[in-house]
């Protein structure tokens, strides 16, 4: 109670909906050496990530699909690099880094 707010859950919730929206498959490794057109647009870096964090965000453009229309500017610029955040975190390449970050965290 109190621990996650509102907020928080909303991002935690979406951005595990959308964490692999859209992904054909392949791996990043995959995309960066053959030199995807994915892997081209991102740079290499967190491919099929990045393309589904901006795959969420098209889909929220479309009309009837912005379940977050009524969020005040703040809050939605907010949320959006949450979401971000998360999504791009789920690279695979990431994973001992954050999980050392969290173990390291709960020592504290």
């Amino acid at each position: 109670d109190g621990y996650l707010e509102d907020f928080n859950i909303l991002s935690l919730l979406v951005g595990a909906i959308a964490h692999d929206v859209g992904h054909d498959g392949l791996n990043n490794a995959f995309h960066a050496a053959t030199m995807s057109e994915l892997a081209i647009t991102y740079n290499s870096i967190s491919i099929l990530e990045n393309f589904s964090a901006a795959y969420l965000f098209r889909i929220l453009k479309k009309e009837g699909c912005d379940i977050f229309k009524r969020l005040p500017d703040p809050e939605l610029k907010k949320l959006r690099t949450r979401l971000i955040d998360m999504i791009l975190d789920t690279d695979a390449k990431n994973h001992f880094i954050l999980m050392t970050r969290f173990k390291h965290g709960l020592e504290m």
